[in-house]
């Protein structure tokens, strides 16, 4: 999953901010940038779906009972 377009957003802004003036909006700016890359993070760390720790109920699930294919 490839979401981190969203920190070079962030970023942009914040440069816009800071070259502007606005110090205020730029400090949220980067508290929202550290967010954005904690949450992003632990988005990677989540187990794939299909993977035997994980069941979401969309079909077959590999290690789930009766889904194992024989040939």
């Amino acid at each position: 999953m490839n979401n981190t377009w969203i920190l070079g957003v962030l970023t942009d802004l914040k440069t816009f901010a800071s070259l502007n003036g606005l110090t205020q909006l730029a400090g949220e700016l980067d508290s929202t940038h550290r967010v954005a890359t904690a949450e992003l993070d632990a988005l990677m760390e989540r187990p794939v779906v299909g993977s035997e720790t994980v069941h979401r109920g969309r079909g077959p699930q590999l290690g789930s009972i009766g889904t194992r294919f024989r040939a």
